[in-house]
């Protein structure tokens, strides 16, 4: 499905039918032990475009996994991990089981300004709580976590990422909409259709003749 916006804006949906996956069918203890946690150290990385939103996004996934018992751990990491772009608003958590991740939540959530993204990348998943650890602070400080290529990602519905609010209306060195025009229903704009540099026409050209 797609959408085309005047200004060049185009939006693209890809749908397809659900299926419900098989979480931890391919871990060796599949069952309860597999989806409170497999023996691995996850860093598990949240991110958003404002402290507050951060905030409201960890209380959301918390929620969403509190409601969820037979969402493991490894779904729950991969879906924040590989499943999610990583902004500039960050905080993230070690845990080994669901309930660390689960008592994490609940507790303060510190958010941390990443200055510079780095290009360097960060596994998302340790055999130590140390390692783990490490994972963390270079996702603070700017590194992308990765989920490791010989593991299976599944991944399980959880919130977005909270939407900022920017105004994003296009600024031009001369305006195009005249002084408002009194009229029986209202006041009225008009447009500068004819100019050269009215960037609708402008851009949207075949042949020279605007469409």
């Amino acid at each position: 499905m797609s959408s085309f916006g005047l200004s060049g804006v185009n939006t693209h949906v890809i749908l397809a039918e659900h299926t419900v996956p098989a979480h931890g069918a391919s871990l060796p203890s599949a069952g309860p032990s597999a989806r409170d946690g497999d023996g691995a150290w996850y860093c598990v990385p949240f991110s958003a475009q404002g402290e507050a939103d951060l905030r409201a996004y960890c209380r959301g996934v918390r929620d969403a996994v509190a409601r969820n018992a037979r969402w493991p751990l490894h779904a729950i990491a991969a879906t924040l991990t590989a499943g999610r772009d990583h902004l500039d608003v960050r905080a993230a958590m070690v845990a080994r089981t669901r309930q660390e991740l689960l008592d994490a939540l609940d507790g303060d959530i510190a958010p941390a300004a990443c200055q510079t993204r780095q290009a360097g990348t960060v596994d998302a998943v340790h055999d130590t709580r140390e390692a783990a650890d490490e994972a963390v602070r270079a996702f603070l400080t700017g590194q992308r976590p990765i989920w490791p290529a010989g593991r299976p990602l599944h991944r399980v519905h959880l919130p977005a990422t909270p939407f900022a609010r920017v105004p994003l209306w296009p600024r031009f060195a001369t305006p195009f909409l005249s002084t408002p025009l009194p009229t029986p229903s209202g006041s009225a704009f008009a447009v500068a259709l004819d100019r050269s540099d009215f960037w609708p026409v402008a851009e949207h050209r075949l042949n020279g003749v605007p469409t």
